[in-house]
């Protein structure tokens, strides 16, 4: 991030005097991120083009806005087959980003054998907590009809998600394996235990306390502090029961699902990654982690979105391995 990028943020979001409102860093970030490129295809992208249908922008019912999702499936699965279902909810810092972040990577891993949904939610400041948890539940209800058509089978289940998407996936999970956390946020669980075969996480903060300080930089914390605020809809955010709830590692039980959990090692949330497996390593849950020594290589936030690259490479393999391995259990 360049000096002049974060001057411009700072610049944009101290002009509203006491920091009234979280709106003009968020505006920042989300422009920030919408100009940054995401992700690079993988070598072999051409031919995943010619095997797998995608069905853009599909709508499903919700309460709330930016309630569309693309479906991607192989073509050359047989009739009568039916394939695991994997939703994945996107990345960007809560108030940005779009389904079309995984272009590349949904289709590829679609292309071994998965009904791939990318999901879009309505983005904070304008939508607070619990907005796009609910949003993931609506989309999971509407599934239920819809999978069937693409030879989905919502018995066999993965959630995924990236960054914060990877936060409020394993949030989700968290609610549908963890009584006291799904009465805590007046949520039911809705989705089976059993039906949900696996998690994969790329890059999330699972601990939302540790934002605000956490890094060396004021100017850093300051933009973490006003996301936080953006998202949970409190000035006070630190203080609040949502933070608790959305602290993932404190929320794990041994029924919480095989897990996949993954980050870089430069401008990521690889302590909260660690600490995620970790705790689900206390409650004897099988998990399958890949972080990176900074002495073999840098790897940064979101890199396995980078399939051109090592790492990118590395992460889709571990996740079709994963995936295969854990689909029928």
């Amino acid at each position: 991030m360049t000096k002049s990028i974060l001057t411009f943020i700072v610049s944009t979001s101290v002009a509203v005097a006491g920091c009234v409102s979280p709106a003009p860093t968020s505006w920042a970030v989300k422009k920030l991120i919408e100009s940054a490129p995401l992700a690079t295809p993988p070598l072999d992208y051409a031919q995943i083009q010619d095997n797998v249908a995608v069905w853009p922008n599909l709508s499903y019912p919700s309460q709330y806005e930016n309630n569309v999702y693309d479906v991607y499936v192989p073509h050359t699965v047989k009739p009568g087959t039916q394939l695991p279902v994997l939703i994945w909810v996107h990345g960007g810092a809560f108030v940005a980003g779009d389904k079309t972040d995984v272009r590349y990577f949904a289709p590829a891993l679609a292309n071994q054998g998965y009904m791939v949904v990318a999901m879009n939610y309505q983005l904070a400041p304008k939508a607070i907590y619990p907005t796009p948890l609910v949003q993931i539940q609506e989309l999971y209800q509407a599934l239920l009809k819809v999978a069937p058509a693409h030879q989905g089978n919502m018995t066999q289940l993965f959630f995924a998600g990236d960054s914060a998407g990877a936060q409020m996936a394993a949030q989700f999970v968290a609610m549908q394996t963890n009584p006291q956390l799904a009465t805590a946020m007046a949520m039911p669980a809705v989705v089976p235990k059993a039906h949900i075969k696996g998690v994969l996480l790329y890059c999330g903060p699972y601990d939302l306390t540790a934002l605000k300080g956490g890094t060396d930089s004021g100017l850093v914390n300051f933009i973490l502090n006003q996301l936080g605020w953006s998202y949970l809809g409190n000035r006070d955010w630190l203080a609040s029961d949502a933070v608790q709830q959305a602290d993932v590692v404190s929320h794990v039980t041994a029924d919480f699902p095989p897990a996949y959990i993954t980050d870089g090692n430069t401008f990521s949330f690889e302590s909260h990654g660690q600490a995620l497996v970790s705790a689900l390593q206390k409650k004897g849950v099988a998990v399958q982690s890949r972080f990176f020594d900074k002495a073999q290589a840098v790897t940064e936030h979101e890199y396995q979105f980078k399939m051109d690259s090592e790492a990118g490479q590395q992460a889709f393999a571990d996740s079709v391995q994963f995936l295969n391995q854990y689909r029928s259990r």
